[in-house]
């Protein structure tokens, strides 16, 4: 994150039925979804980041053209905290949101991002 970041969360619930089997017999159990969608700046170009890597403009807007293509497919995910896996790679179990949205606002990296029903996304509500 940036030292000025522009950070919006909305929570939503939603509240769904479903079937739950035990011992042979089925029941409707009501349960509440709770969803975050949240809006930040994650990166200045060509500004030092908290590990002092310096991302020029030029490569990350090459960048985001080809993460565009992830996010379109609904396969841009991300963890809580810092991952140290190839983003290739990710353990889905880690995964804790979606990435819906990137684009370059000036220098910045600004991402809109919804959790997901997952342990490491319950972690977020």
């Amino acid at each position: 994150m940036t030292d000025n970041d522009n950070v919006k969360i909305q929570k939503h619930e939603q509240a769904v039925e479903a079937l739950q089997y035990e011992g042979g017999s089925a029941r409707i159990v009501r349960q509440v979804l709770t969803t975050i969608h949240y809006e930040a700046d994650i990166l200045t170009t060509d500004e030092p980041t908290a590990s002092g890597r310096v991302y020029p403009r030029e490569v990350m807007e090459r960048a985001l053209l080809d993460y565009q293509k992830r996010v379109a497919n609904h396969t841009a995910f991300g963890e809580l905290g810092p991952t140290y896996e190839s983003v290739t790679h990710q353990s889905l179990d880690n995964v804790s949101h979606v990435i819906t949205k990137a684009e370059l606002q000036g220098n910045v990296v600004h991402v809109t991002t919804t959790s997901v029903q997952t342990p490491a996304g319950n972690r977020l509500v």
